[in-house]
């Protein structure tokens, strides 16, 4: 049985879209995986606990560090949508 070239195009087509969707299931996976624990601990108000901590460092840094996180999180959407070519 011979290949035609359209058959030998789309069975390379077919391989290459398997190894691109391979690396980046590895790499998206692992952005959401961070997206999510960063969006989890955001969305689930965890943190507040920590705002009620009697060291009012503990208080400040929380303060400091929830705008940061939540720019992380946009950040890593954008990284996740990329990889995905969305």
């Amino acid at each position: 049985m011979k290949l035609t070239k359209s058959q030998l195009k789309e069975m390379i087509k077919e391989e290459l879209l398997n190894e691109r969707t391979s690396y980046y299931d590895e790499e998206t996976s692992q952005v959401h995986s961070l997206e999510n624990t960063i969006d989890g601990f955001l969305h689930g108000k965890k943190y507040k606990n920590l705002l009620k901590h009697d060291t009012p460092e503990v208080k400040k840094w929380v303060k400091q560090l929830i705008p940061l996180l939540k720019k992380s999180s946009d950040l890593l959407n954008k990284i996740y949508e990329e990889t995905l070519g969305t």
